[in-house]
């Protein structure tokens, strides 16, 4: 199960990112210059990319010692990573659910 902290840290997280996501559709109603709007999606982009990997680390340290996750680790790397065979082949565990 995930702890308080890292379950805080990825909803603080996944906050910042609506924020910055938000700022694009503002900005596009302002007329604000592409370069800005390009500069926005980047960082919004790095930003969902970051949390994918926070979720993955918090997954990953919620496996119960002595049991493997790496299926489940594996599958959303590539998922990460936009790689084929990232579909689901087996349900996942939902995150931070006990195994």
């Amino acid at each position: 199960m995930l702890g308080p902290n890292g379950r805080a840290a990825a909803i603080r997280h996944s906050r910042r990112l609506s924020g910055q996501v938000g700022a694009i559709s503002e900005m596009i109603s302002a007329g604000r210059p592409i370069g800005d709007l390009a500069q926005q999606v980047v960082a919004a982009r790095a930003s969902l990319d970051a949390l994918l990997i926070r979720l993955i680390v918090l997954e990953l340290d919620a496996c119960p010692p002595g049991q493997d996750g790496r299926p489940t680790i594996d599958r959303l790397v590539r998922l990460a990573l936009g790689q084929r065979g990232a579909r689901r082949e087996q349900p996942a565990t939902p995150l931070g659910a006990p195994r």
